[in-house]
This record gives structure tokens, C-alpha cells and sequence, in this order.
């Protein structure tokens, strides 16, 4: 176990900051011997993130928006998701797609920036 945690701190320090939770395939063998495969986040914490949320809404309605992202967030978040062993085969839309899905259901809507609200003062000054 110490072991996994050695080698398991070492792979993932230069990828994300402490506290950002990861999806880990660990493989052990009867010789005692490990593999391990380190995720992204979660989908659902990337975009709670962008949107600058601590938490999603406890009933989230589609129609009232518990937060924003814009398309070049959405854009990041599926590239980092589209480097996942699982998701080779999907195109790079279609992981977007899944990601535009999964803000939907937590409530946060993806928009330009200028056209978030209460972004209209800083988009003029531009």
C-alpha cells in the first residue's frame, strides 16, 4: 500500500494540484506486484470548477442557471477527458457533446462570455 502511494504521488504531482480528485484503474497481482492507471477528474468537477461553483444544486433546473461555462471551456475539459484509455475510439465532438450533457443536468449553462450575465459592463470596455 505504501508503495502504490509512493509511486502513485510521483505520477500524478507534475499532472494536477493536491486535492483535485482522480479516477484510478489499479490492477493487483497475486505476487504482490501492481499496475496502475491514473484518470482525469470527474466531468461533473471540471465543470464545477470553471464555472467557479463549490458544489452543484441540490435540484438542478435546466432552465434556471446555477452557473456558466463558455465553449472554450467545454472545448478544454473534453480534450483532457478525450486523453482517457476509454475514449480514444470517441471524436473529440462527441466527448464535447457529453460534456455540454453533464453541465445540463447539474444546472450550468454553456455561453459566451459576453453573453453571461452580468459580463455585459467587462465585454464593452473590451
Amino acid at each position: 500500500m505504501a508503495e502504490f502511494c509512493k509511486q502513485f504521488n510521483e505520477k500524478t504531482e507534475p499532472m494536477y494540484e493536491k486535492g483535485v480528485p482522480l479516477g484510478v484503474r489499479l490492477s493487483a497481482f497475486s505476487d504482490r506486484s501492481f499496475k496502475f492507471d491514473v484518470r482525469s477528474p470527474p466531468t461533473s468537477y471540471m465543470i464545477l470548477k470553471c464555472a467557479g461553483l463549490a458544489k452543484g444544486p441540490a435540484n438542478p433546473n435546466p432552465e434556471v442557471a446555477s452557473g456558466y461555462i463558455t465553449p472554450e471551456q467545454v472545448y478544454e475539459i473534453a480534450r483532457i477527458k478525450h486523453a482517457d484509455e476509454m475514449r480514444w475510439h470517441v471524436p473529440l465532438e462527441g466527448v464535447a457533446r457529453g460534456v455540454i450533457g453533464s453541465a445540463s443536468t447539474m444546472g450550468v449553462q454553456v455561453r459566451e462570455w459576453e453573453d453571461i450575465p452580468g459580463n455585459e459592463v467587462e465585454a464593452a470596455k473590451a
